[in-house]
């Protein structure tokens, strides 16, 4: 696998993948093709929204079953 950022190539291997991901590097496979590209900030920030959301719903029905 390569990682691809700018004019920066780095060959890395299958565990480092998510790494470099976050740093914003594409990742290519040996035959050069795109397999992966770092998520975008807005679809950080939506992931985070849910996740947000989700840990809220679950702290109040925690917290409805702790005043029983």
């Amino acid at each position: 696998m390569i990682a691809v950022k700018g004019n920066k190539e780095i060959k890395i291997l299958e565990m480092q993948k998510e790494t470099y991901l976050e740093k914003g590097y594409k990742i290519l496979d040996k035959d050069l093709k795109v397999i992966a590209t770092p998520s975008t900030k807005e679809e950080k920030i939506s992931k985070l929204e849910e996740e947000n959301k989700k840990l809220k719903a679950e702290m109040k029905k925690l917290q409805e079953a702790n005043k029983k």
